[in-house]
């Protein structure tokens, strides 16, 4: 039972840390830009939308 209550240390003082790319932030931020990425695009279709060919 070691470490059962305090568990394993964040980070890269755990000895199983590679590269960081699957932390809850990386996580967080990947969600932001995709959510950015669909809303421009989005706003970038009604735009185009909205634009009339041969006026």
């Amino acid at each position: 039972m070691h470490g059962a209550r305090a568990g394993a240390p964040k980070g890269e003082r755990n000895g199983n840390y590679r590269h960081g790319a699957h932390t809850n932030e990386a996580r967080a931020l990947t969600a932001q830009i995709r959510l950015l990425n669909a809303t421009s695009r989005d706003m970038v279709s009604d735009l185009l939308s909205g634009l009339s060919v041969g006026d």
